[in-house]
């Protein structure tokens, strides 16, 4: 399979899939990640923030102007970028997510769930996932990167793709 070299300075280093069945594809499950990620904000247990970094590299193969959509968005634009550039999660977001897992996995476990390996199993993939947490790197603070303005820049100057 052949593939188009991106001619932006978007900070994916993924290229744009040349065939319009795969792109497609890419659009598609880029689509079904951003509707999954909407659902995770407001679920509690449902992060948001991986199915919407999925998202992203589902458009960056599949369509430009829906990764620069996604990555000029207010409300995800921002920890999208910032993930591109430094594949680091702010503090205050870490102290935030391992809270919310104790406090709720710890409540389904205490006052929830009958069963003694439920509750072992749950305490497992919260384990698991605080540890996969602490593991990545810190960045200190929570203001958007630099690229802010320049990304906003390339999304405007982004011809849309034959896919979308």
């Amino acid at each position: 399979m052949t593939v188009t070299e991106r001619q932006d300075t978007q900070s994916t280093d993924a290229p744009l899939v040349a065939s319009r069945f795969p792109r497609l594809l890419f659009v598609g499950a880029g689509c079904a990640l951003v509707a999954i990620g909407a659902i995770g904000v407001v679920l509690p247990l449902l992060p948001a923030t991986p199915f919407m970094l999925l998202a992203a590299a589902c458009f960056a193969r599949g369509s430009r102007r829906l990764h620069a959509w996604l990555l000029g968005s207010k409300v995800v634009g921002p920890t999208i970028r910032a993930w591109y550039e430094t594949r680091t999660i702010p503090l205050h977001s870490k102290i935030a997510a391992i809270t919310l897992i104790v406090m709720l996995l710890g409540s389904a476990i205490v006052f929830l769930v009958p069963h003694p390996a439920v509750k072992v199993g749950l305490a497992v993939v919260g384990l698991v996932v605080i540890v996969g947490l602490v593991r990545i790197p810190t960045r200190p603070g929570a203001a958007p990167l630099e690229s802010a303005a320049r990304m906003n820049s390339v999304r405007d100057s982004v011809p849309d793709s034959p896919a979308t």
